[in-house]
């Protein structure tokens, strides 16, 4: 098999298979670009579902206490979770009875449900449209799906002010087709329309209450693009918190600083 003709199958096949999900799904699925907790149960944003919960072997009983609201909320049994986790159920009792202590593994890795907005989900519906169907060099020939796919869309579903940049960035560059601008300056025009922000209006919420639970609790907070972070700061700018951005082009030595101020304390 020659290389375009591979090229050509594993497009189709990521079309077929990879965009065929939930809007919401996509989202949570391609939040590599996620939010890290210090000391929170809920460390990351990488699951669309509940049954994702569990992804570390242990639970320490102060998480517990977090995760045991969402579980009996949602009607499992304890089976179900320690099923999950892969812990031994007696040990898992002590964990239940707060008899035990925290072992090797510190966090755990839990989805947490978003809603979007029914303007949002337009939005994505139509992002994924474009970029599935409608995404043309000028000459009409199609973009490679699969590069898309990897370096499009986690972009796009990074932040709201990451995905209009990228629109942007379709609709003044002329190497794309003016059906393929139109309808990138279509889904521009919806976000103007759009009244809220869920995925920001999530974090700065889990934000509060991890502040409310204590004014000396460190948060991590990770994204894999640039304009994604930039938005975060801008948003916590009224928290007024101790805030360092830890950003590729470092050198070794200054990444070196930032993560000892951050375990110090200092930050």
């Amino acid at each position: 098999m020659n290389k375009e003709k591979f090229n050509e199958l594993l497009s189709e096949y990521i079309k077929e298979n990879y965009l065929k999900y939930e809007p919401r799904k996509i989202i949570q699925n391609q939040e590599k670009d996620g939010i890290l907790f210090d000391r929170l149960p809920c460390n990351i944003f990488n699951s669309a579902t509940l049954d994702g919960l569990i992804k570390s072997n242990y639970v320490d009983t102060d998480s517990w206490k977090e995760i045991a609201k969402i579980v009996d909320s949602k009607g499992m049994k304890d089976s179900d979770l320690y099923n999950k986790a892969r812990i031994d159920r007696r040990k898992f009792s002590k964990f239940r009875n707060g008899e035990a202590k925290l072992t090797k593994k510190e966090y755990m890795a839990m989805a947490i449900a978003l809603e979007l907005s029914i303007e949002e989900k337009m939005i994505y519906d139509n992002t994924v449209s474009l970029l599935k169907d409608n995404y043309f060099r000028v000459d009409g020939n199609e973009i490679n799906g699969h590069l898309v796919i990897y370096a499009l869309l986690p972009k796009v579903t990074s932040s709201s002010r990451s995905a209009i940049e990228s629109l942007q960035g379709i609709v003044s560059n002329d190497k794309y087709h003016e059906k393929t601008k139109k309808m990138a300056q279509g889904i521009l025009d919806d976000y103007k329309k759009v009244k809220k922000d869920s995925k920001i209006e999530k974090l700065l919420e889990i934000i509060d209450e991890i502040r409310g639970r204590s004014d000396n609790e460190k948060i991590l907070i990770y994204t894999r693009h640039p304009t994604t972070l930039r938005y975060i700061v801008e948003k916590l700018e009224p928290y007024h918190l101790k805030i360092v951005e830890f950003l590729g082009g470092l050198s070794r030595e200054e990444k070196s600083e930032r993560i000892n101020e951050f375990k110090s304390g200092k930050i």
